[in-house]
């Protein structure tokens, strides 16, 4: 040990030198790996936000464009099928459906023809876009899926055929969409004789049936698709009293057609449309849920539980919301 000359300061010796260097070292190697440690996992968060950002905008673009494609397809033929229907009524309230040169009948004839290509169109064209929407809105809006657990396509397939032979009736109120947690789903029964009761089907596994989910765009749409059909189908005499010109020569015929019920027809057919509407935007809406962040960064104490974490709770939809 040594002293100074006039104060008796202990100077440290060697060991104790060499050990401070050795800490200070010491502790700045542990900062440094620390720093990257904190470096590599910043960068998997920003990676990782990157890549769920990339899916989340690709699947948006995807169900943004189909649902644009669908809307195009249905609003046309919608459109011109309830105008030809309130042709016809304001025809006869006036008294002026006979008369091949009055406005209500000229307008009618007018869109004759494009409404008649614009039915065809859209009967070629659904279980195309109803499979589009099954793909890029109800399957990423749906929280819940997960493609493992499904092993095979054991489902009956909703389309106008299963639809014909069930006991789905257009005009009756309680085959509307509903969105309330017991009425999301609708079963149906199949009819097995001309005379089938058409008891709506139980879940009781009796006899096989038809689900149809009001939550599936895919599903309001082959309805909504099936229903404008119906309709079509019972605009027999509309269609022929619009089909006549003036210069056809005709003798007008005075039709039977029961204009009270295509009116609530053509109401129903824009209450489903809505309906569809709502469904789709709502599983737009949940692509933004289902990508909320949920990498390493959420995965830490204290973090995981904030709201950045967290899906935000969506309830299920009400007819209030809907309509």
């Amino acid at each position: 040990m040594s002293s100074t000359d006039g104060g008796g300061t202990t100077a440290p010796s060697g060991s104790a030198a060499k050990s401070g260097s050795w800490g200070f070292v010491g502790n700045a190697a542990i900062l440094g790996v620390l720093g990257t440690v904190f470096a590599s996992v910043f960068q998997y968060i920003s990676a990782y936000h990157d890549s769920v950002a990339n899916l989340a905008k690709v699947d948006l673009d995807k169900g943004v464009s189909t649902l644009a494609d669908t809307v195009t397809a249905l609003s046309t033929p919608l459109t011109l099928q309830e105008r030809l229907i309130w042709d016809y009524y304001l025809a006869n309230k006036d008294n002026t459906d006979a008369d091949d040169t009055a406005t209500f009948h000229t307008s009618a004839h007018s869109i004759y023809d494009d409404y008649q290509k614009s039915f065809i169109t859209l009967s070629a064209d659904t279980r195309f876009l109803a499979r589009k929407m099954e793909i890029y809105l109800d399957l990423p809006g749906d929280l819940n899926h997960a493609a493992a657990n499904n092993s095979a396509a054991n489902f009956t397939p909703i389309n106008n055929s299963n639809l014909r032979t069930s006991d789905f009736d257009c005009d009756d109120g309680k085959y509307m969409p509903a969105f309330g947690t017991n009425s999301a789903k609708l079963h149906l029964k199949f009819k097995t004789t001309e005379n089938d009761s058409q008891k709506p089907a139980t879940k009781d596994g009796s006899g096989e049936v038809l689900i149809v989910n009001w939550m599936s765009a895919k599903d309001n749409l082959v309805t909504l698709e099936y229903c404008f059909e119906i309709t079509h189908y019972n605009m027999g005499e509309i269609l022929k009293w619009a089909s006549n010109s003036a210069d056809d020569k005709r003798e007008p015929t005075k039709t039977a057609v029961d204009i009270q019920k295509m009116k609530s027809r053509a109401k129903s057919q824009g209450l489903r449309f809505n309906d569809f509407m709502s469904v789709a935007t709502f599983k737009i809406e949940q692509f933004r849920v289902g990508y909320q962040p949920n990498g390493f960064f959420c995965s830490l104490p204290v973090i995981s539980n904030t709201r950045k974490c967290m899906p935000d709770e969506l309830g299920g939809m009400s007819n209030a919301a809907v309509r």
